[in-house]
């Protein structure tokens, strides 16, 4: 969903994680968030997800080591690009990945993109936000400001690690995966999503049909839809549900016309 902006700079990624002998042992789910202006944001957000899973696709070695590698082939195509033409110097984009199997999921991200667990109607986010807004949230919780205040400030949306062609400073990656239940719902967005609360995102995903793949992620996009914010950021959404009934498979997500259970972007 573009939402108030010109250009579209979400990118996202669906794919099979084959193993041995070509046997399917899970899903791995990317999500970009673009920025740089224009035609730059764009351009980086496909560029890290296309060179993200061409990695992953061909590294042997355990999962954990597979996504290490491949967001550093993410971030070294882009240093390639630059070379090519030093005029999209300062482009970048935020990155998630993460693969659900029969283990758990692993994940790794860089940016604030937003990996979330909805288990019995209790949400929580899995990966660290590498945005000013964590120190924004410390400094209503310590009074300095209000929740009004911190919604307008100027930094609100700053990023102490991108994907940017140089030394990332920071990255989430857990060592050990996070066991998954039946019925467990993953959610991997860009962060337009945060125009809900998350409040308002477990509303959402506990009161539409379960048994519909697909309308978690569309109920979450008209949810930020009516909220009619003048500014609203794209906005893509995944929505995984965890099933034990394939053995070492979740349920993949449907794929309606090249719009996987996401929502598109706002």
């Amino acid at each position: 969903m573009r939402g108030g902006r010109e250009q579209q700079e979400d990118a996202y990624a669906f794919s099979d994680i084959v193993g041995k002998h070509g046997r399917k042992e899970g899903l791995l789910v990317v999500v970009a968030d673009g920025m740089g202006g224009h035609t730059s944001g764009e351009k980086a957000s496909k560029l890290a997800v296309k060179a993200f899973l061409n990695q992953f696709r061909h590294e042997s070695g355990t999962l954990r080591e597979r996504l290490q590698s491949s967001m550093t082939a993410s971030n070294a195509a882009l240093a390639t690009e630059f070379k090519r033409k030093p005029e999209l110097e300062g482009m970048g984009t935020t990155l998630l990945a993460a693969t659900i199997t029969a283990a758990g999921i692993h994940w790794i991200s860089v940016g604030d993109s937003l990996l979330y667990l909805l288990r019995r109607g209790t949400l929580k986010r899995l990966n660290a936000d590498h945005s000013f807004r964590t120190f924004l949230h410390a400094m209503i919780e310590t009074g300095e400001l209000t929740p009004e205040q911190a919604a307008v400030h100027p930094f609100r949306n700053l990023l102490h690690s991108a994907l940017l062609g140089d030394e990332i400073e920071l990255t989430d990656a857990p060592e050990d995966p996070l066991e998954l239940q039946e019925g467990d719902l993953i959610l991997a967005a860009s962060d337009g999503l945060q125009t809900l609360t998350d409040d308002e995102i477990t509303r959402v995903l506990t009161s539409v049909p379960h048994k519909k793949v697909g309308t978690p992620a569309d109920a979450l996009l008209q949810a930020v839809k009516k909220c009619k914010h003048p500014r609203q950021d794209n906005t893509t959404v995944a929505v995984i549900r965890v099933s034990r009934k394939a053995p070492g498979k979740p349920r993949r997500p449907a794929r309606h016309t090249k719009k996987p259970t996401r929502a598109k972007r706002a």
